[in-house]
């Protein structure tokens, strides 16, 4: 029987093409998938019981504007399992996505911790299933529950593995013409498009009665902020000593766009983009420069070309994404290792094997089976009937919904700058969910039915919102 299945995207730059893989999956064996961004995602949470939600932000998210109520009343503590529990008052069986688990922890204490501060796992229903990046994710949450969850945790791998494989290569067309060079930032902090205050805002692991969450902070920042300086020094050079070749800089999804195009608007075979999704620009990249980012991982299993660069004075604090491919210290070592792919084709590639500093935590995923597989066997076999809503036949009643969607949005930038906000908080907002293009979104879905063989209709409700399901 259908089932009905709400799909948030929280950055589209990142998310939006395992999303839509995955949906295609479960749209071809008779369910109907909503794609949204994730506060429509839950403004539709509070108009439709029964469903199946597919995503992270659940269990251990702060309410919107919580701490500010707390502020002004003083009297209301919202749990920071305030959505979850929503959720299954009215109806939902969740299957939480492990997002984050490309954040690799330098030892196995620190690892636990972030686990820990994503989910907990003592909340979960008969219906509530966790999809982890591997087994050592997976044994740690089958480990902190107090009662036994092994049939509701798999070590599933994750969908962006999934857009790597080779079958897929046909979706993702090439996003710019000729030969260009890829460089995935990754400083959030220093350069966030919040602003720099934003390192230093409360949060649970940010307080003043928690000093070593203090130091930590602080020591994070600092690292960040060198990071940011040593990479910007860098690209500068690759331009200067590679002038006929485009240098593609794409910030991570919370950096500054504006500073990076600011900084580089003297060099014209700089371009500071953030156009389609990462997956495209690293398929068709010459090669890819990381500094210890997820996206080294994603480049090295797409094959491409990978050299982290990892200054000596920041490898006290690489979490291992940094043995990402070819190491490199020294702007004069990357300059060299591009030299020699650009012009002696080199095809030597470290891979999966032999990167021995993060066997624990990347090795132990499932790389060989599809983890849509394992979400399609959840929903199509593990979950009852009970959660079909008839959500996808009322599309009059979603575009009313995003609507307002639309006018919560524009009330919450206004209650930012009320409140002393920047307008670069309310500006961050809209650089993380900036919505997907339906002619994109259609060639996806066509090049996924030719792959298949499958007739899967995708229907526009606004730039926000898609609708997938078989066609009858």
């Amino acid at each position: 029987m259908m089932k009905t299945i709400l799909m948030p995207v929280e950055v589209y730059a990142r998310e939006i093409d395992s999303r839509i893989i995955l949906a295609h999956k479960l749209a071809q064996h008779g369910n109907s998938i909503v794609i949204a961004d994730t506060w429509l995602i839950r403004l539709i949470t509070n108009f439709f019981r029964k469903g199946v939600y597919i995503g992270k932000s659940m269990h251990l998210y702060p309410a919107p504007f919580g701490r500010y109520v707390t502020r002004f009343f003083g009297i209301l503590k919202v749990k920071d399992t305030w959505y979850f529990d929503k959720l299954k008052k009215r109806g939902y069986a969740t299957i939480y996505i492990e997002e984050e688990g490309g954040y690799f922890q330098p030892n196995l204490i620190d690892l636990h911790e972030a686990l820990k501060s994503q989910l907990d796992t003592r909340i979960l229903k008969n219906d509530d299933f966790v999809l982890t990046w591997g087994k050592l994710q997976a044994n740690f949450f089958k480990s902190s529950s107090d009662r036994d969850i092994n049939n509701l945790v798999i070590n599933s791998g994750h969908i962006r593995f999934d857009s790597y494989h080779e079958r897929y290569r046909q979706v993702f067309p090439r996003p710019v013409e000729g030969e260009y060079i890829l460089v995935n930032t990754s400083s959030g902090w220093p350069n966030s498009a919040k602003g720099i205050l934003a390192a230093f805002e409360d949060m649970p692991s940010f307080r003043k009665e928690d000093k070593s969450g203090i130091d930590k902070r602080f020591d994070m920042w600092a690292n960040q902020t060198c990071r940011f300086s040593s990479m910007v020094l860098l690209i500068k050079a690759i331009a200067e000593n590679f002038p006929k070749i485009k240098v593609i800089v794409r910030p991570h999804p919370v950096e500054s766009l504006e500073n990076y195009t600011f900084i580089f608007r003297h060099f014209d075979n700089i371009k500071v983009i953030r156009e389609f999704s990462v997956t495209r620009w690293i398929i068709h990249s010459k090669l890819v420069i990381h500094n210890a980012c997820t996206t080294g991982f994603e480049s090295v299993l797409s094959g491409r070309q990978v050299i982290s660069f990892l200054p000596t004075e920041l490898s006290n604090h690489d979490t291992g994404l940094g043995n990402m491919g070819y190491i490199c210290r020294t702007n004069e070592e990357v300059l060299s290792r591009i030299n020699t792919i650009l012009n002696l084709g080199s095809h030597e590639t470290n891979n999966i094997d032999c990167i021995d500093s993060v066997i624990p935590v990347i090795k132990n995923a499932d790389l060989k089976t599809d983890s849509s597989e394992y979400i399609l066997d959840v929903v199509n076999n593990k979950l009852s009937d009970n959660y079909d809503n008839n959500l996808s036949t009322k599309r009059s009643f979603l575009y009313m919904i995003n609507k307002l969607h639309n006018m919560i949005g524009m009330s919450k930038n206004i209650f930012l700058l009320i409140i002393g906000r920047k307008w670069s908080r309310a500006k961050h907002f809209r650089q993380v969910s900036t919505g997907i293009d339906f002619t994109e979104i259609s060639f996806m879905v066509n090049q996924l039915n030719q792959i298949d063989k499958s007739n899967v209709l995708v229907k526009r409700v606004s730039n926000h919102c898609y609708v997938l399901s078989n066609k009858e």
